[in-house]
């Protein structure tokens, strides 16, 4: 979950250019006599605009929607209004203050309010009493039951949710004055602003409301959608006296609807609120997946262009409702969600990339490019560059805070005119730029859309009001039996809130003189009537922010809060008044009282501006620090001035052709309609798609997923189940903005209470948040590539990727076993990837070692994944969808697979090769083909993977050559046996050929390195061998099993006696299936039984292990289903009396079942790689930070202490650096050096050759001449771990002479007791209760020679 926000712009409203949906039940005469939705009701007005027919039509439609009847005895203002309006605007109010903190905006969307306060008012109704009170001395009397809950109240109530559903502008301003500025202004006068920026709104639009409100022309198109939904809820009190009886079996049928309609919608929330959880704190790469990134990782362009938090998220995807639902998706008809999409792709994803890449403002490019601030630094740039950011940059590119350009003189803060001169001149991002031409075409494009497609029925409606301003109109004539509100209340409230504006301005700390109060005031004044007559007839609403702040940068610049106080006001005003005009429509069609609205209005908006300002100030002040949020929007307009950062001669002068850009762009499908009238050329709305939507610095993963969620539900569910969509659509859209929100506000209590607390770094929750900083490739495989920072086994480091980084780089360490006298390590295995990092190195550079690594551990995560795929599709095929899902689970999940399919060894590459063998051998069809694939694979595995490897193929050799007989196109077995020898001899011997060549080049004569692993660790004799290395008792890899696959490797071990209770239904013979389950028992009956055991041994059968797990686990819930069902039909059998033998009911899934052993094995699964990640993940950090951070001109050294057998590999160390090791207590042997060669004379191949240092042995003997003395060393890297090698472990950490530089966490296995704190993450306070103790750790640090 992400609160950080880092933008100039806060949030801000979103042209609702479309109503929300659900609108019904228009005319039969338009329609006919099935129900619509909003969605066809605004291509219906589309349509009828397009084909320019009269507006009479529109009135038709309006009366089609809204009630041409009222009943004055109807309550509206009661006890239930009071209450449920104010816990509306309440909550409504905090949540959506929270979330207006967040990066991305998110609201909850005020229309879920109808659906919920419906119920609630309906059991207010049932269960308060009906007694009347009476008020002493006043006499006045009331009621809190009145009757049913009315049209009216609800309709009120939903008034009071449009009041609080957005939090006060004006709060953004305080926070910005308060919190980033250093102002130090009263609470008092804070919710003052806030309160009175709005009510300056009300009292203008009330004086024109005769204008904009009363005349029939004015329809106001969104507040149909309201009304629309309130009758749907209403409809069956909606009917006359004398018809209530007829619509008794309507009410009935009306509350079963509802009653669905609520379950449904609470299902739908509590599912979402529970979902909402997992991007927000478990696994937050949910929200933004960034597929450019995993596609191309290795180069800076395409890493900044797919990053969705560090640039414009190009083809990134969101799997989180609060990212998806602010398009409102399912409440917005598909017309609108294309064009948000399409703008959204055509601003962010074609015209930013473009002039970035051309660095068409002079400095594209150089911005962030400041170390200082990069990943090295302050890391406010992860990714080096920044794009998406509304950070203002200096003339070095350095991001610069807006204080440091801010001086305080006579109470306010106005430009420092020296800072700004040193600094000048100024840049900001080309997606900021972009952003705010963006801006400039919509304001001007709003106008030209308006005039172009509704001009003139504008004028008509206009000329109608002049003239008549309610005479015909039915509505106007019911309205008129209530008291109007006085042309005088609303000029009270002018002129009260302007002298309070005054007063706020002087004394406050809000500093705008007073001309700036009346200049900002006469702009309301001024766009009021022309802004409410387009918006009352097309429904677009004209934002004027970025105007307001332009036009007074160029009146009075270098004062930055009097333009920040000017924008608010201004915009604010314009804002609140049109919303204020919205909800006197929605009063006047549904008849409420003018004066009870003026009421309630005033009081949700005190209320809400009372509880926004106090909790989005004290959010702040508590967490505020952590949000990261910058205000340069001040410094830019205010501080700088529009003339001078946006004027002629100025890099960003291109902005100021967006107004010209906008009045053009709307006649282009206006000319294209009239020439293609059924094309469709009218839904073309060029204010929608020039808004970019969200603010600078939001997450932008959020431009596919809601197009394809549209598309899905106002597309193909409305074609496929219309009446479902028409019942339910809206229904769990507002479910999900609900669920969504309460789960969000759940996450922050756990930030709130808990501010320390850090969700373990994993797979899906990487360091950099989008997975871009560190590059990741496709699916997770890729990031456990790229994200797993724990290398088990030091023989990974020392035999593989050490002699690998001296075939790229010339250096390395080398193990006895590359000695030319023992040549059992073949240099074919370490060539082939040598040549995959010689092949990454143009992408990356030849001096990103660090990158060269993890492009070759990318590589093997490619290769794994696609043997896993292919073993789950041959699965699938043979086996059925549930057998291929459960593979899926434990696939994705084991980590055993995290940990082997990125290991650098030779049993992870035969655990490749092996799992296509085994996939190939899954079809039950005996074939040539098969035979050559299954061999052919398994040769590769065994010749330049592992020898041993082929133990895993006996099972095949068994099926093929001796259980099944002859097949079609004379498949004979013999055939097969011969395909299968001349496979073996080309391939295999090929391939041994090949090796041969290779080790003859590099050890200096002929070796067939393959034979000599098998007869070193099989017949060396005793005392020699494998056995003075790694022995273990027998039950080694029952432990590891379980800790790899936890309860999917005890299913493998229960694999054959489940087959066996479950042979009768089984979908293949039981001996092939046999077969297929028992490589996993061969496999560990021969590597149990050998002393030498290691984790790695199993790698080879982890596919295999998961397929077995698979296969018993659907075996058993097949058993499990079987039984229930016996029971089930046992106990319904036969009836007394005589009675008929109730039909068998059909089996069903024990859903409970599949629930529990899903939960259990993720649950595992993932407090495994979790404890593996926090307690071992630290020397890899280490080691990663000096390949990082040394940088030096100059020959130094890093010494290894006891902490050698994690050395990570040269990859992690600079090309200047040398490693050496210094005395740690451990007496084995270590590696030694390859020999430098004299002046770079000698190949590689002549410097492997060459003889062995006298102390090389194959007995793990200590060589004192492979150590140094620690005062060589310029740097050292060292444990304080106590266990480490007893007694012996010498502290260089603790000696002086040595400073530390940077240190990381590592678990003190010695010293924690109980295998659940080692080998499994749990919280501290819960480990002795399950049997652990409290982790110890100890530091790996790496130190700096004083």
């Amino acid at each position: 979950m992400n609160f950080s926000q880092e933008s100039e712009q806060f949030p801000k409203d979103i042209p609702e250019t479309v109503p929300d949906s659900f609108a019904q039940q228009l005319k039969e005469q338009h329609f006919g006599n099935r129900t619509v939705h909003e969605e066809e009701f605004l291509e219906y007005e589309e349509d009828s605009r397009a084909n320019d027919k009269d507006t009479t039509d529109v009135y038709d439609i309006v009366d089609s929607i809204v009630p041409r009847y009222d009943n004055p005895m109807e309550p509206a203002l009661t006890f239930r209004v009071i209450v449920l309006g104010t816990l509306t605007v309440v909550i409504l109010g905090i949540c959506n203050s929270i979330f207006s903190l967040r990066t991305n905006l998110f609201t909850v969307n005020k229309y879920f309010i109808l659906v919920v306060t419906y119920p609630i008012g309906n059991f207010m109704y049932w269960s308060l009493s009906t007694r009347t009170y009476t008020v002493p001395y006043f006499k006045w009397t009331f009621t809190l039951n009145p009757g049913p809950f009315s049209f009216k109240e609800q309709a009120l109530i939903y008034i009071c949710a449009q009041v609080g559903a957005n939090p006060p502008y004006a709060a953004y301003n305080i926070i910005a004055q308060k919190f980033l500025l250093g102002q130090d202004i009263s609470l008092f006068w804070c919710i003052a602003f806030g309160i009175v920026t709005q009510i300056v709104g009300y009292g203008i639009s009330g004086l024109c409301r005769k204008f904009l409100v009363r005349p029939a022309g004015m329809i106001w198109p969104r507040q149909l959608a309201a009304i629309a939904t309130l009758k749907s809820l209403h409809k069956s009190v909606l009917v006359s006296t004398a018809e209530e009886d007829d619509h008794a079996a309507q009410r009935k049928a009306d509350a079963t609807e509802d009653n669905r309609k609520m379950r449904f919608f609470w299902i739908c929330a509590l599912g979402m609120c529970i979902y909402q959880v997992i991007p927000g704190i478990v696994a937050p790469l949910l929200s933004a997946v960034s597929l450019m990134c995993y596609f191309g990782p290795f180069n800076q362009r395409v890493r900044m262009l797919g990053s969705p938090i560090q640039g414009v998220g190009l083809a990134s995807l969101s799997f989180d409702w609060s990212i998806i639902g602010q398009f409102g998706p399912i409440i917005t008809p598909l017309s609108g969600v294309v064009n948000q999409a399409f703008g959204s792709w055509l601003f962010v994803w074609f015209i930013v990339p473009i002039l970035w890449i051309n660095n068409s403002f002079g400095s594209d490019q150089i911005l962030g490019t400041s170390p200082v601030q990069g990943p090295n630094g302050t890391n406010q740039f992860p990714l080096g560059q920044a794009l998406n950011t509304a950070s203002l940059f200096n003339k070095d590119g350095l991001a610069i805070s807006p204080m440091s350009l801010v001086a305080s003189v006579n109470n306010t803060l106005v430009l420092n005119s020296t800072a700004y001169a040193a600094n000048k001149p100024m840049f900001i991002t080309t997606y900021n730029a972009v952003h705010i031409l963006a801006m400039f075409i919509t304001f001007s494009a709003a106008l030209s859309h308006a005039v172009l497609w509704n001009g003139k029925d504008i004028l008509h409606r206009i000329s109608r009001a002049m003239k008549d301003l309610d005479t015909d109109d039915i509505h106007a004539q019911l309205i008129d039996q209530y008291k109007e509100v006085p042309d005088s209340w609303y000029g009270v409230l002018l002129a009260g809130s302007t002298i309070a504006m005054f007063a706020i301005c002087t004394w406050g700390g809000f500093a705008l003189p007073w001309w700036g109060v009346v200049l900002a005031i006469g702009m309301v004044c001024a766009t009021i009537v022309p802004f409410g007559i387009i918006e009352g007839v097309t429904g677009q609403r004209v934002a004027t922010n970025v105007e307001s702040e332009l036009i007074f940068g160029f009146i009075l610049p270098g004062r930055i809060i009097e333009n920040m106080t000017f924008k608010t006001i201004s915009y604010v005003g314009t804002q609140q008044a049109l919303g204020f005009l919205e909800d006197l429509k929605l009063g006047h069609f549904v008849k409420i009282p003018p004066r009870t609205i003026f009421g309630v209005q005033i009081a949700a908006t005190v209320i809400s501006g009372v509880v926004d300002i106090l909790v989005m100030t004290n959010i702040y002040a508590r967490i505020g620090s952590s949000l990261n949020i910058t205000s340069p929007a001040g410094a830019i307009w205010g501080g700088i001035g529009s003339a001078e950062f946006f004027g002629s001669g100025s890099a960003y002068s291109f902005c100021f052709w967006g107004f010209a850009i906008g009045l053009v762009a709307p006649i282009i499908p206006y000319i294209l309609h009239s020439w293609f009238p059924k094309v469709g050329w009218h839904l073309v709305n060029v204010p929608l798609i020039s808004w970019m939507f969200e603010q600078v610095g939001s997450v932008r993963s959020d431009l596919i997923t809601p197009l394809l969620v549209g598309w899905f539900v106002n597309g193909f569910i409305k074609k496929r189940w219309f009446l479902w969509w028409q019942r339910f659509a809206f229904v769990m859209s507002s479910a999900f903005d609900f669920g969504s929100g309460v789960g969000i506000v759940l996450c922050l209590l756990v930030y709130l209470i808990a501010p320390s607390f850090r969700m373990p770094v994993w797979a899906m929750n990487p360091t950099d948040g989008d997975g871009c900083t560190a590059p990741a490739l496709v699916g997770a495989r890729l990031l456990s590539a790229l994200q797993y920072p724990v290398i088990a086994d030091c023989d990974e480091v020392f035999n593989y990727w050490e002699p690998t980084h001296f075939l790229l780089y010339g250096a390395g360490f080398r193990t006895w076993e590359y000695a030319p006298e023992y040549n059992i390590r073949s240099w074919l295995y370490a060539g082939i990837h040598a040549l995959l990092g010689w092949a990454a190195i143009p992408f990356v550079g030849v001096d990103e070692k660090i990158s060269v690594f993890f492009a070759i551990r990318a590589m093997f995560a490619v290769f794994s994944a696609f043997a896993e795929y292919r073993l789950l599709s041959e699965t699938r095929k043979w086996y059925g969808r549930t057998v291929s899902n459960w593979l899926l689970l434990f696939l994705l999940f084991a980590p055993g697979m995290t940990a082997a399919s990125t290991a650098y060894l030779p049993s992870s590459f035969s655990m490749y090769f092996i799992t296509l063998a085994f996939a190939n051998s899954l079809n039950p069809t005996p074939s040539l083909v098969r035979t050559t694939s299954v061999v052919g694979l398994a040769c590769c595995s065994v010749v330049v993977g592992w020898p041993f490897s082929g133990a895993a193929v006996i099972p095949f050799a068994v099926q093929d050559l001796l259980l099944q007989s002859g097949a079609p196109n004379g498949c004979s077995r013999f055939a097969r046996f011969r395909v299968s020898l001349m496979v073996g001899i080309f391939v295999g011997g090929g391939l041994l050929a090949i090796a041969a060549v290779i080790d003859r080049i590099f050890y200096g004569f002929w070796s067939v390195v393959p034979v000599n692993i098998v007869l070193y660790n099989v017949f060396s004799g005793e005392g020699q061998g494998p056995d003075i290395f790694g022995t273990e008792p027998w039950n080694f890899y029952l432990i590891n099993g379980f800790l790899n696959f936890n309860i999917a490797f005890i299913a493998a071990l229960l694999s054959f006696p489940i087959l066996i209770i479950s042979r009768s239904s089984l979908p293949q013979p039981t001996a092939l299936v046999s077969l297929n389950l028992m490589p996993v028992y061969l496999w560990l009956a021969i590597f149990s039984a050998q002393p030498h055991k290691e984790e790695r041994f199993l790698f080879v059968i982890y596919p295999l292990v998961a397929f077995t797990a698979a296969v018993a686990t659907d075996r058993t819930l097949t058993i499990s289903t079987s039984v229930l069902h016996h029971f089930h039909n046992k106990a319904a059998g036969s009836q007394k009396h005589g009675k008929k033998r109730k039909q068998k009911s059909k089996p069903r899934s024990p859903v409970v079942l599949i629930l529990l052993v899903s939960s259990v094995f993720v649950a595992l699964s993932t407090s495994r790689l979790a404890a593996m990640v926090t307690n071992y993940g630290g020397p890899l950090y280490i080691w990663r930070y000096l390949g990082r951070h040394i940088m030096t001109p100059k020959q130094e050294v890093v010494c290894v202490g006891a902490e050698w057998h994690r050395f990570t590999s040269h990859f992690f160390v600079p090309a200047n650096v040398s490693v050496e090791f210094v005395e740690s207590g451990f007496h084995g042997l270590l590696p030694a050096k390859f020999k430098k060669s004299d002046e770079g004379a000698k190949p590689l191949w002549m410097r492997t050759r060459e003889a062995s240092s006298a102390g090389t042995n194959a007995q793990n003997r200590w060589d004192p001449e492979r150590v140094v003395d620690a005062s060589l060393c310029d740097y050292l890297v060292d444990s304080s771990n106590r266990n480490e090698y007893g007694s012996n472990l010498q502290r260089y950490w603790q000696q002086k002479g040595w400073e530390v530089v940077e240190c990381s966490q590592t678990l003190d296995a010695g010293s924690t007791r109980g295998i659940i704190g080692r080998a499994f993450w749990a919280p501290d306070s819960v480990l002795p209760f399950v049997g652990g103790d409290f982790r110890q750790w100890a530091d790996v640090c790496l130190l700096k020679r004083r």
